[in-house]
């Protein structure tokens, strides 16, 4: 009796394990599962560059709160013009 009672939990064991086995690593899951990793790796490559991104801007915000400099710098660049060919559209404003 002791012997079929192992015997019997042997197989329940052997079964579920190959159910699990069958389950996680046939061919579909594991195309899923590398597909799924490069995804991550992707997406981790992406995480770095906008920390990267995210720091310069940072810098760049707090440079241009706490140096004159800097400040009058940024609105010229952004007030005047780059090129000659750039045209500019007046308005009149009514006072």
């Amino acid at each position: 009796m002791i012997q079929k009672s192992k015997k019997n939990k042997t197989f329940i064991f052997l079964s579920i394990t190959s159910l699990i086995l069958f389950f996680f690593f046939n061919k579909k899951n594991l195309f899923i599962f590398f597909e799924n990793l490069n995804v991550i790796e992707n997406l981790n490559f992406s995480l770095q560059n906008n920390t990267i991104l995210r720091e310069e801007l940072l810098q760049r915000i707090n440079d241009f709160e706490n140096k004159k400099e800097f400040r009058e710098l940024i609105i010229k660049e952004k007030l005047f013009f780059k090129d000659k060919s750039e045209k500019i559209i007046f308005y009149k404003l009514d006072d």
